[in-house]
C-alpha cells in the first residue's frame, strides 16, 4: 500500500507541477521554487523525531537472547532506512536548489516537471515515516504484552507450586 502511495506520489507530483506552469508559470520562478527546497527540513524534522522515538527501543529484559538479537538488527536497519531518506531529501533539496539559483529558463513544461519529480521523491519519503512509526509502535506494544504474559505465568506458576506444597 505504501509502494503504491509513493509511486503515485512521484508520478502525479510532476504531473501538477507541470499542469501549474500551464496555468500560472510565474508559480515556478526562481524566488517561488527556492521555497520548496525546504521539504527537506520538514523531512529531517521527522526523522529526527522519529530517531527519538527509536532511542527508546533497546534490548529488552522481557525478550530471549535470539528476539533482543533480531531486535538490534532490525533497529539498525531502520536506522540505515531513515539516514538514506535524509540524505536523498537532501539530494532532492540542494538539486531544487541549483536548478534555481542556476536560473534556467522557465520557459519550458519539463523545467516544472523536473522539479516536481524532485519534490515528488521528497514527499514520497515522508510518507514511509508513519509506516515505520507505526512498525515501531507495534513492536514496542507486543514487548510490553509479552512482558505482561510473563508476569501473569511467573504468578501462576507460584500459585500453582505454592498450592501443591500445601496439599502434600
Amino acid at each position: 500500500m505504501l509502494q503504491a502511495a509513493r509511486l503515485l506520489t512521484i508520478f502525479l507530483t510532476p504531473l501538477v507541477f507541470w499542469g501549474a506552469w500551464y496555468v500560472v508559470p510565474d508559480l515556478l520562478a526562481a524566488s517561488g521554487l527556492r521555497w520548496l527546497s525546504g521539504i527537506v527540513t520538514v523531512l529531517w524534522g521527522l526523522e529526527l523525531w522519529f530517531f527519538q522515538r527509536l532511542s527508546g527501543l533497546g534490548p529488552q529484559e522481557a525478550l530471549s537472547s535470539r528476539e533482543n538479537e533480531r531486535l538490534v538488527y532490525r533497529l539498525a536497519s531502520i536506522r540505515r532506512r531513515v539516514w538514506w531518506i535524509g540524505g536523498i531529501g537532501l539530494v532532492c533539496a540542494v538539486a531544487i536548489w541549483l536548478l534555481v539559483e542556476l536560473q534556467l529558463p522557465t520557459s519550458a513544461p519539463i523545467y516544472a516537471a523536473m522539479v516536481g519529480v524532485l519534490f515528488g521523491i521528497s514527499v514520497s519519503y515522508l510518507i514511509l515515516i508513519p509506516g515505520w512509526v507505526n512498525e515501531s509502535q507495534a513492536f514496542i506494544d507486543e514487548v510490553k504484552r509479552q512482558e505482561v504474559l510473563k508476569k501473569r505465568r511467573d504468578e501462576a506458576a507460584k500459585v500453582l507450586t505454592g498450592g501443591a506444597a500445601k496439599s502434600k
